[in-house]
């Protein structure tokens, strides 16, 4: 048992890496987005890497953790022991921030276009079921992933401790194939943005433990060169025919995403990097506040006369990181974080059955399609 926990605590520890390195990567594709809608981004060597950057991370940020949320389903729906008990963690840990955080950023935009005298009707404030504000358009998403994912293969995943059958493998590998297909071809807005965050999601939960194992396995520094390189040359070839909402950019995508986890792997193991999962568990307040932070900094270095935009980058970023991270601290010590939707979801420990099961499917002994328990 104690070899199952050690792997476990190193599958977490890349994927919490895996999270912090994309939520810094949303936090950079806000930023660069503001710095280039003021048209800081047009002209000089130094736009042009930023306009670069900008595709990079937008092609990977929002897909990656779609990915890794995608990675945890099947594993938490192995534990959940109902439909309802797994909703009922989806209810806290997504729809009560979604919704909290929808209204406290429309109240926001409510207050401002009063002082403006611009209108914003209050009948605005419902269009949250259907439109969701700004950066919150990802927890709606991902609210439909995990809807799908508990009433499609709740019941499979607890009798097999969270392994996908290979049945239900071909269903989500042909339902993340339709779902890729719409998503690159239409134009439907949110149901687009879905649609092509299901796709990665489908893929963590099809992947599940065993490419969790292999990634343990085969985080070293030649593989992560080869995994950024591939990485590098796919999105480049990527960004010259077309959006990053492009089929061309898929491979580079998942690319990005396994170069994410194999270099989150490999600084925790070789050169006990812990910043990054630490960062990693607090996604979801970074995610929250890393709009409205950044907004503020950006204001702030205008009116300082800092129009420089790499110091608008660097600095945006950096506090856009640190300032949530800090409020989220406070929130835990002052025990205010289930309250704000900063909480975490406590999923039911293990039993025995399957704590064997997992280490089996870590050391290779169990096939995919065989039952456990």
């Amino acid at each position: 048992m104690m070899k199952a926990q050690y792997t476990e605590e190193r599958v977490e520890d890349h994927t919490d890496g895996a999270l912090g390195l994309a939520i810094i990567g949303v936090v950079c594709v806000t930023v660069l987005g503001r710095i280039n809608d003021a048209g800081f981004l047009q002209d000089g060597r130094i736009a042009h890497l930023l306009v670069l950057l900008q595709f990079i991370v937008s092609a990977f940020a929002y897909p990656c953790l779609f990915f890794l949320c995608g990675l945890k389903a099947a594993d938490a729906l192995g534990r959940a022991t109902s439909r309802w008990g797994f909703v009922k963690t989806m209810l806290a840990t997504l729809v009560y921030p979604y919704l909290l955080w929808s209204l406290l950023q429309m109240g926001v935009q409510w207050f401002i276009a009063q002082q403006a005298n611009h209108p914003f009707p209050l009948t605005d404030f419902d269009r949250a079921a259907w439109a969701p504000v700004d950066q919150l358009w990802f927890l709606y998403a991902l609210c439909v992933c995990q809807l799908i994912a508990c009433f499609t293969l709740w019941r499979a995943a607890r009798e097999r401790g969270g392994v996908v059958s290979v049945a239900g493998s071909v269903v989500l590998a042909v339902f993340a194939v339709i779902c890729a297909t719409l998503a690159t071809r239409t134009d439907w807005g949110i149901v687009t943005l879905t649609l092509w965050g299901l796709t990665f999601f489908l893929l963590g939960m099809l992947l599940g433990p065993r490419f969790s194992a292999w990634i343990v396995r085969a985080a070293r520094i030649p593989v992560v060169i080869v995994a950024l390189v591939v990485f590098a040359v796919t999105i480049r070839l990527a960004q010259s025919l077309g959006g990053y909402l492009n089929a061309s950019t898929l491979p580079g995508t998942c690319f990005a995403i396994v170069a994410a986890l194999l270099l989150a792997q490999l600084l925790g193991d070789r050169w006990n990097v812990r910043w990054l999962s630490t960062l990693g568990a607090a996604w979801m307040p970074v995610y929250l506040l890393h709009v409205l932070v950044t907004a503020l900094v950006w204001h702030a270095l205008l009116a300082a006369s800092f129009t420089a935009a790499v110091v608008q980058f660097f600095v945006g970023v950096v506090v856009g990181v640190i300032v949530p991270v800090a409020v989220y601290r406070f929130t835990k010590r002052a025990r205010m974080a289930g309250l704000v939707g900063f909480g975490h979801a406590e999923l039911p420990p293990r039993t025995d059955a399957q704590q064997q099961a997992q280490l089996a499917r870590y050391d290779g002994r169990v096939g995919i399609d065989q039952p456990h328990g």
